[in-house]
């Protein structure tokens, strides 16, 4: 059964830095009409990397009491903590990163990590220094092995995700690159609106089919494109065709959360219940 679930970045700018208080998110998205919320972890904040197990169960026991699910983790901290960068104590700190992460997705009860592998070079930082395909390629694979080897004792996907990094840009290359991980704990993280820009959603889902263990939901329009301007749209309204994305999921046996995952700079009270009724409408 797929269901309707929320980012925590989608509660806005406090939530991005970490500091928007998560039992508040929890009933709030709740209050919206989602099932489940995908909690964010990052060096500091309310959900810190360094969190204790006591603390990691006593939010999943709070999510049980308002009746909502805590159906995976993400975090940010890949995007100034690679694990492809050129420097190996770099790739070690991300490394580690990973591993506090999956065990506290596992902490809170839930099954799924997103996990942003390397990048080539950041779309959305025009001053980063591109590192060569390769390179990236291979640290990345290593990194990921490793982390696959650690998700397998907590039991937790590491999901990677398709993101705007230069890399993995095709559906062929993201299911060889899992595959290569190895190991039962490596899936995919697939968000159809990152792929608009450089090609089709819909040619992903019959490649990648079973590898997919958790989706999230915007959308985007080519004009004006970019970042954040081309994901500012209602879903539904952009060039994500979610109406066959939907039947693919099903098609494929995907049985999980579609979650919202807006990123905004700007306060908006309405958001969340906004993005509850928007996903109702692609999701009926």
């Amino acid at each position: 059964m797929i269901y309707k679930a929320v980012n925590y970045w989608t509660f806005g700018p406090l939530a991005l830095e970490g500091k928007y208080d998560v039992i508040k998110a929890m009933r709030e998205a709740k209050d919206a009409g989602f099932c489940a919320i995908e909690l964010c972890v990052s060096p500091t904040g309310e959900l810190p990397f360094n969190a204790k197990e006591k603390y990691c169960r006593k939010l999943g026991d709070q999510a049980a009491k308002i009746g909502i699910k805590i159906c995976g983790v993400a975090s940010g901290v890949y995007w100034g903590v690679s694990p492809s960068d050129p420097k190996k104590s770099i790739r070690a700190k991300a490394l580690k990163y990973t591993m506090q992460g999956l065990q506290i997705t596992r902490w809170l009860g839930a099954d799924a990590f997103l996990y942003v592998p390397g990048a080539v070079k950041p779309e959305f930082m025009p001053d980063a220094v591109p590192v060569p395909y390769g390179e990236v390629y291979q640290n990345a694979l290593e990194t990921a092995k490793a982390a696959e080897k650690f998700a397998q004792k907590v039991k937790v996907f590491l999901c990677v995700e398709n993101v705007w990094n230069m890399f993995l840009y095709s559906p062929v290359e993201m299911r060889d690159f899992i595959k290569r991980i190895g190991g039962k704990y490596a899936g995919c993280y697939f968000d159809p609106a990152n792929v608009v820009k450089n090609g089709f959603p819909d040619h992903w889902i019959p490649v990648l089919g079973k590898m997919i263990k958790r989706v999230h939901c915007k959308d985007y329009k080519r004009v004006p494109g970019g970042f954040p301007e081309g994901f500012e749209v209602p879903i539904g309204k952009g060039e994500t065709n979610w109406s066959v994305i939907v039947k693919q999921l099903q098609k494929i046996g995907y049985n999980g959360p579609v979650t919202a995952e807006i990123i905004s700079f700007t306060e908006d009270p309405s958001r969340v219940k906004r993005v509850s009724k928007e996903m109702d409408s692609i999701l009926a």
